[in-house]
């Protein structure tokens, strides 16, 4: 019994080991829940540091602890990891699969570590830089990484600070139960590690470096801050400016954030001013996170400008005729 216990350890460590390197964080958070819901989370270091406040784990800490997460496993207990880490943000995916996660490569989205949490359910998570003293980094982040897992994972997942399974330890949910009575291992499938380039390029949402700024401050900054970056066109300024100009309206009337509808307003914008193919290149180059959001941006571009050309004609036929109707009447 010591011997099959002892051989379950080192596989939990190896795995911890290959996890760990992939994702090379300084410290992590460890969470334990209960699949059933019975029990409250359990965050190990709450508390534990130096003067009360939360203490996390070096990996080699985490490793030494893989005794009593194993005995909690085998509790039915969930084993979940959180890198802590200053410099970076852990982008994670999760309820996705296999053919979703290499499509996403194959558009240059590389993860740092993929795993099977459960049979054909897998997780990635994407490291990228993170910038220190923006007051839009975070809500930037969120954006991402709710973007990426609406189009290809768990829509309602909700933010880019977020607990990922522990590989090596079963995932005890009653529903992946097999017929023997046995709970599925998390399986580490990849662990390349690094940085994802491709996804920090979809982190180009408003990082502003000042303490405290207006509503009004932010979008001005953000267009200037695009008016700055080389190689832009006329029109994809426009496109900028006419994106945050509508994205500022929809926080000022308290609308739902969605940026697809913001591409729509901004392209329908631009149409007076540019042709229909000149408006779909600035949509696909200058829209925030819009690699995130769409796998075939080609077709995108297309549908949403065509609809906002389409609505646009039909609102000045509408206009055209409202202002004959009114000459008429003042015969």
């Amino acid at each position: 019994m010591c011997n099959y216990t002892q051989k379950h350890i080192t596989a939990k460590e190896k795995s911890w080991d290959r996890q760990a390197a992939a994702l090379d964080s300084p410290a992590y958070r460890i969470t334990l829940t209960d699949p059933l819901g019975m029990a409250k989370p359990w965050n190990m270091g709450k508390g534990q540091g130096s003067q009360g406040q939360e203490g996390f784990y070096t990996k080699e800490e985490v490793k030494d602890l893989i005794p009593t997460l194993s005995a909690k496993n085998a509790q039915g207990r969930n084993i979940f990891i959180t890198p802590i880490d200053e410099d970076h943000h852990y982008l994670v995916l999760d309820d996705s699969s296999a053919a979703q996660v290499d499509e996403l490569k194959q558009h240059g989205f590389k993860p740092a570590l993929t795993q099977e949490s459960s049979p054909g359910n897998v997780q990635a998570i994407f490291k990228i830089p993170r910038v220190k003293n923006s007051v839009t980094e975070q809500k930037a982040a969120n954006n991402v990484v709710q973007r990426l897992n609406k189009e290809f994972g768990d829509p309602n997942f909700s933010g880019v600070i977020h607990p990922f399974r522990m590989a090596g330890f079963t995932n005890p949910k009653p529903k992946h139960k097999d017929r023997n009575g046995n709970f599925p291992f998390v399986q580490i499938k990849t662990a390349q590690g690094g940085l994802c380039e491709r996804m920090a390029q979809a982190m180009e949402n408003p990082r502003i470096e000042k303490a405290t700024v207006t509503r009004k401050a932010i979008i001005k900054a953000v267009a200037e801050e695009k008016k700055q970056v080389n190689g832009l066109t006329s029109a994809e300024h426009a496109f900028c400016r006419a994106w945050h100009k509508v994205k500022g309206l929809a926080v000022a009337k308290g609308w739902p954030l969605d940026n697809s509808k913001i591409d729509f307003r901004a392209c329908k914008e631009l149409l007076g001013r540019y042709r229909k193919e000149i408006v779909k290149a600035a949509l696909v180059k200058v829209s925030p996170s819009i690699e995130t959001r769409h796998s075939d941006l080609k077709d995108y571009a297309h549908r949403t400008v065509e609809r906002a050309d389409q609505e646009r004609i039909q609102e000045q036929a509408k206009s055209k005729k409202q202002r004959r109707g009114m000459s008429m009447g003042g015969r």
